[in-house]
């Protein structure tokens, strides 16, 4: 996460890496491989 950018960046582990799944500015959604029904906009995230 970059608070002074307002961007979020999601790793998953795969083959025991971590790699970049997603990366959302403030309007852009952020999912998750996780729960596949977790969906919120990076926005949710940053005090305004």
């Amino acid at each position: 996460m970059s608070p002074e950018a307002e961007i979020v960046e999601v790793f998953a582990l795969a083959e025991g890496r971590y790699v970049l799944h997603a990366r959302a500015g403030l309007d852009e959604p952020i999912d998750s491989i996780t729960l596949p029904n977790l969906s919120f906009s990076a926005s949710a995230i940053f005090a305004r």
